[in-house]
């Protein structure tokens, strides 16, 4: 279980970036229930929810590993600095991934978007669903500043703006297989006729 990073509350944040657990349902949907082996695509969602603009924004992305296995990353637009991203391990805690350096530029012309404006999806990861649990509450994605020297956001005149960010993180829930959960109903079925059999012994 991974924390939410928040600069700011949302209703107050000028810029707010939200991980979708599922692309296929319309909206933005902070919880995903699924299946183990399955695979989940997220979507990386930024919107300026007031009176601003973006230049420029770096950001990291963190995941529980416990729940999750990377697959692959992309960015709308890709990679504005070129610097290396890979998918690592916070060193400070091993069942915790860490995707480096989501970038780009998406509002840099001057005079451009100008919230409120989006929201606009600005990256892509794909997982596998190696062991999801929870009921939802929990946070299993979580964007955010894991890399001070890097993750900042700068408006279009070049004033940073990153303390106007708000992160919202996603969570994962696990539901059992259809053949898992015919083993339990069968079990309980067993049991249930057990229990009979020895009351009528006994009677």
């Amino acid at each position: 279980m991974l924390c939410v990073c928040m600069l700011g509350g949302v209703g107050r944040s000028a810029i707010v970036l939200r991980v979708d657990m599922d692309l296929a349902t319309p909206g933005i949907q902070s919880n995903l229930v699924t299946t183990p082996g399955s695979m989940v695509t997220t979507g990386l969602f930024m919107e300026l929810t007031a009176p601003t603009s973006l230049a420029i924004y770096n950001f990291s992305v963190e995941f529980d590993r416990n729940e999750l296995t990377f697959q692959s990353r992309s960015e709308t637009p890709e990679t504005l600095t070129g610097l290396s991203e890979l998918d690592t391990t916070n060193g400070n805690n091993i069942s915790t991934g860490r995707l480096f350096r989501f970038d780009g530029g998406t509002f840099a012309a001057t005079g451009g978007p100008t919230g409120p404006f989006g929201p606009v999806k600005v990256g892509e990861i794909v997982f596998l669903a190696s062991a999801p649990t929870g009921t939802g509450t929990d946070i299993d994605v979580t964007p955010g500043r894991f890399e001070p020297l890097f993750d900042t956001f700068f408006d279009n005149p070049g004033v940073e703006v990153t303390n106007q960010v708000t992160f919202v993180g996603g969570s994962v829930s696990f539901v059992p297989e259809p053949t898992s959960m015919g083993l339990v109903v069968l079990g309980c079925a067993m049991a249930s006729f057990g229990a009979r059999r020895r009351a009528k012994a006994q009677s």
